[in-house]
């Protein structure tokens, strides 16, 4: 089992990442944070679990 962190800005991006992965997947934690250097500029991220195909 693989878990990664992803750093998004909307969840149009997100779902278009992960289908360009083709793997299964599942969201297991999510939150956002801010980056420092951009005022205004509000980052996601998400954990996703990668699924072993079966």
């Amino acid at each position: 089992m693989v878990k990664i962190r992803i750093e998004f800005l909307d969840h149009a991006m997100l779902e278009k990442l992960l289908k360009t992965l083709s793997v299964d997947f599942e969201i297991v934690d999510q939150g956002d944070i801010r980056e420092p250097q951009k005022k205004g500029s509000k980052w996601m991220f998400c954990y996703v679990e990668l699924l072993p195909k079966l």
